[in-house]
């Protein structure tokens, strides 16, 4: 350090680099490392051959749209049943860039019934779970949707240390082929089953002081009935979940008085 400052002194920097020269020498290098790093990423894990403009364009665009799904979803009601992210891995965030002019429509689609749901997420060791008719969709060679339930699959740690916290490499559910591959065997399902495979109400039980009677178990060969009863229950529709735009309320001032409803029951206040 002494002789670096000897050397300016006596005016011979000529012959050294100066500081602000190694500084963007450096931010040269890791700038250079941080793009070969990041090509890495998107070759290995994202499997794209080419890192053009187009693919870091579309990774943009695809981030961005799964934040507005998210944040539609807890302020104003799910915005696409169908939509999914369709990638195991996120991009750099460096690269969601030029993003503001983005227009952003989702098809708001229709919910999977109870089976579909099931189909869609279970793996093929949980076949039980589903009616006889769809368990051979997840088990015969000749399945049209046999690929959406391999056998042997891969995960990535992903600099995690525990197995549950790894990426699992599976295929992503085609719900066009899903829906098909079903409706051509659910002619085989039990009318017990048929009964199953709808969406039915929520059910909101609240307590009551007073003794309703006994209550009939409604599976007696595994629950024995309940012999004083003190909660009674609405239902309540998907319908009832859903609240016109311009009757929302984005946000809560300290001290504002709002009226929270819930179908069946007495006007609750909130403060």
């Amino acid at each position: 350090f002494g002789d670096e400052i000897l050397v300016g002194a006596e005016g011979s920097t000529d012959e050294q680099t100066s500081p602000s020269d190694e500084e963007q020498d450096d931010f040269n290098t890791f700038d250079e490392e941080f793009m070969m790093h990041k090509r890495n990423y998107y070759q290995t894990k994202l499997e794209f051959e080419n890192v053009t403009p187009e693919v870091l364009r579309d990774q943009a665009v695809g981030y961005v749209r799964a934040i507005q799904w998210i944040l539609l979803y807890y302020y104003e009601g799910v915005p696409s049943w169908s939509w999914f992210y369709p990638h195991h891995y996120a991009p750099y965030i460096s690269d969601i860039t030029d993003f503001s002019d983005l227009e952003i429509k989702f098809d708001l689609g229709t919910p999977f019934l109870p089976f579909q749901q099931l189909m869609a997420v279970l793996p093929a060791l949980s076949k039980d779970l589903l009616p006889e008719a769809y368990q051979p969709l997840m088990l015969n060679d000749t399945s049209p949707i046999i690929d959406f339930y391999p056998v042997d699959f891969e995960t990535d740690l992903n600099d995690k240390q525990q197995e549950w916290e790894a990426v699992v490499l599976i295929p992503f559910i085609e719900e066009d082929r899903l829906l098909r591959a079903m409706k051509s065997v659910e002619d085989k399902l039990t009318v017990a089953e048929k009964d199953r495979n709808k969406h039915g109400p929520c059910l909101m039980y609240m307590y009551t002081s007073e003794n309703l009677g006994p209550y009939p178990s409604p599976m007696p060969n595994y629950f024995p009935d309940i012999g004083f009863n003190y909660s009674f229950f609405s239902e309540i529709y998907m319908e009832d979940f859903y609240i016109p735009e311009g009757q929302l309320i984005k946000g809560l001032l300290p001290g504002v008085k709002v009226d929270v409803y819930y179908p069946g029951f007495p006007t609750l206040k909130h403060i």
